[in-house]
């Protein structure tokens, strides 16, 4: 590492610091309306870093925000085909998660879940994007789905924890 790269560093962490307590703030409704654009300016280059990270591409118009999925285990419960699973997430992401399924989901069904994140249950309507089999039984399946509809509300909530996940994987 080059001495130029420690201005660079240092700067990057002091951005992860005062965005971890804007953070703390908005999840607790204490976020004043000066902090606000300060609070959604790092938001944005925190998603744009994970998202370079990740090495994910972006479609046209889409936001880093939509691209990045945080390697999250959390309860949700499947509506699918007639029948109801309750699994655990291998990714989740604001647009879109993984979840470890017992069967083989054709791609493009439509799907109601229920995701329990902090005590609170988030419900929505996605689609699956793939689905494999996972591990060598061939018993298992990891699905994607992409979130097609969810309350503003939920969709809230789900974006303090994809954030949360992705801090918590940070040193403090």
């Amino acid at each position: 590492m080059t001495l130029e790269c420690v201005p660079k560093l240092m700067s990057t962490h002091n951005a992860i610091v005062r965005f971890r307590e804007l953070h703390e703030k908005h999840k607790r409704g204490l976020l004043t309306s000066d902090e606000a654009p300060e609070y959604g300016a790092l938001r944005d280059e925190f998603y744009s870093a994970l998202q370079g990270a990740q090495r994910t591409g972006l479609q046209p118009g889409q936001r880093a925000r939509q691209a990045v999925r945080i390697p999250r285990a959390i309860k949700i419960q499947l509506d699918m085909l007639g029948k109801q699973e309750n699994t655990m997430t291998c990714d989740v992401g604001v647009a879109g998660f993984a979840a470890l399924v017992r069967d083989d989901l054709p791609t493009g069904s439509p799907c109601d879940f229920t995701l329990t994140t902090a005590g609170q249950s988030l419900r929505g309507h996605a689609r699956v994007l793939a689905c494999v089999r996972h591990g060598s039984g061939g018993v298992t399946h990891r699905a994607s789905f992409a979130v097609e509809a969810m309350s503003d509300v939920d969709r809230a909530r789900l974006e303090i924890a994809v954030l949360d996940a992705a801090l918590a994987a940070l040193p403090a």
